[in-house]
């Protein structure tokens, strides 16, 4: 996951493993899981296999086809630039290796650190999530010493036991191997996997299978009729929010205006696509919905946005200028009689945030989609004013989240001073600082990692 997300850091990831199987022996830092383990060798040889697998497709093999440009063409920067960028990104690396040090010393080879208590949690098995999760960040950031004993770690992982009863497949099939559906339809949760893979795998087999185009312009032609939405704010902004559609029936289909984080990855996705198809008007929207991701972040009192919130979808052909009254919050008739201003002092009062209707998770799960966004959109368009927006994301992520430990989810960021919660999921270092991380690198850096690990890979191929 770097630029293209899944598509050079795939390359990076494999060389990753490669070199762990080729050149690291089973030595350094000694992994002694505790509780009861469970052996999963034989427990699934007496069930029959349902809808079995009766052929392969198999990968194309032709000469891969010219993709546009993706990548900005940036230029050189001044001192003063580079200075402020570089300490930008020591500070995300300095928040890393905190982070992975609270790891390291309390729940190595563990899915994940406490990082209030301290303690081990399991969640994906036991199979060590933050330690594979985070292999390629550590190379990103030039970790080597810290990598290769990692890889040692991971090679010891049994995957022939499991420390815990049950097992989502979903997150453990995208972590160690690296799709879902209903009358739902939404970028968010239990399906935003397989929409942004499109673009990429498309990307990835050299643009010789018209299916991935074929489902993502499909899916877009929807999206932008029955997602993408303006929400109502206090200074009208024209940006766009990702909700969900429900449909009633064949024909009637209603619009939820939900935001979700999870569907902030939503911006990049399609400013990606917008070049890797040459879809040019889509990158407004990425741009857009990039932008919606922000404003919920900057609306918050802590600078950090909720998990779930419930917007007002503003009609812009019965009014333009698409901006917020507090009477979307109050309904009974005395709230009728009450003047504009006086709705104001009630709302501040009820600790109410203009533009959101009612906030349904008010929770930070240190996740990655909107930064993600950021990277993406910073890549694609060169524009530096992306910098001070994820630098302003950072600071109050990093601000709210830091403990002793690590860093920890928040409790209610629509609080200035949220709790924080006793876990740090594997995403957090695995991507969510990974992005912070290289949207304040050089450009090019992916690139001289591949340049200088596989010399015989044509990296002038790549269409950035």
């Amino acid at each position: 996951m770097v630029l293209v997300r899944r598509f050079t850091l795939a390359l990076i990831i494999s060389f990753c493993f490669l070199f762990s199987l080729l050149h690291l022996n089973s030595s350094g830092t000694n992994r002694e899981p505790s509780g009861t383990k469970r052996p999963l060798r034989n427990w699934w040889k007496d069930y029959a296999t349902e809808y079995p697998v009766t052929s392969m497709i198999s990968l194309p093999t032709g000469s891969p086809k010219q993709i546009p440009p993706i990548q900005f063409n940036f230029g050189g920067e001044d001192e003063k630039t580079k200075t402020l960028r570089e300490q930008r990104r020591d500070a995300v690396k300095n928040a890393f290796l905190h982070s992975w040090k609270g790891y390291k010393e309390r729940a190595w080879g563990y899915d994940e650190v406490g990082p209030v208590k301290g303690n081990v949690r399991n969640t994906f098995g036991g199979w060590g999530a933050t330690l594979v999760d985070s292999l390629d960040t550590l190379w990103i950031m030039g970790l080597k010493a810290e990598f290769e004993e990692a890889v040692a770690a991971v090679q010891r992982i049994d995957f022939s036991y499991c420390e815990e009863p049950l097992l989502n497949v979903f997150e453990t099939t995208i972590r160690y191997l690296d799709f879902t559906a209903d009358r739902r339809f939404t970028f968010g949760a239990m399906s935003d996997s397989l929409y942004e893979y499109l673009p990429k795998e498309y990307l990835m087999l050299g643009a010789q299978s018209s299916e991935y185009k074929e489902m993502y312009e499909v899916a877009m032609e929807v999206a932008r009729k029955r997602l993408f939405f303006r929400p109502r704010t206090a200074a009208g902004e024209d940006i766009l929010i990702s909700g969900a559609a429900y449909a009633v029936g064949k024909s009637i289909v209603h619009l939820k205006p939900e935001g979700q984080h999870l569907t902030c990855f939503a911006g990049g996705m399609v400013a990606l696509a917008s070049k890797i198809f040459d879809i040019p008007n889509d990158l407004e929207i990425g741009k857009k919905l990039t932008e919606g991701c922000l404003w919920a972040y900057r609306s918050m009192p802590s600078g950090v946005m909720p998990e779930i919130f419930t917007a007002v979808a503003c009609n812009e052909t019965e009014d333009p200028s698409c901006t917020w009254s507090p009477r979307f919050w109050f309904h009974t008739k005395d709230d009728e009689r009450m003047t504009t201003g006086e709705l104001e002092k009630k709302a501040q009062k009820q600790g109410l945030i203009p533009g959101f209707l009612k906030i349904d998770n008010a929770q930070y799960h240190l996740r990655p989609e909107a930064i993600e966004s950021v990277f993406l959109l910073y890549r694609i368009t060169g524009d530096p004013s992306l910098h001070d927006e994820g630098w302003n994301m950072f600071t109050a992520i990093e601000k709210h989240t830091r403990t002793k430990i690590a860093h920890g989810s928040l409790n209610d960021v629509t609080l200035s001073k949220p709790e924080v919660l006793n876990e740090m999921e594997s995403f957090w270092t695995a991507e969510t600082l990974k992005y912070f991380y290289l949207l304040f690198s050089e450009p090019d850096l992916i690139m001289e990692h591949l340049r200088r690990t596989l010399p015989e890979f044509k990296v002038h191929n790549l269409p950035f």
